[in-house]
């Protein structure tokens, strides 16, 4: 059960693995969408940017 802030898919997002979960909502969500490549980059750059996607 996730909450305000939380990210889902990530883990798949960062190791390019398929995802290990399904999820579905109960309520209206908003959702962003990230560019893989722009964010591993980023990520590079900037390790607490990849620390906060792995906590």
């Amino acid at each position: 059960i996730g909450g305000h802030g939380d990210f889902l898919g990530e883990m798949s997002f960062l190791t390019g693995k398929p995802a290990s979960a399904t999820v579905r909502v109960a309520n209206e969500v908003r959702c962003c969408v990230y560019d893989p490549v722009a964010l591993k980059a980023l990520s590079k750059k900037n390790p607490a940017i990849r620390q906060a996607l792995e906590y």
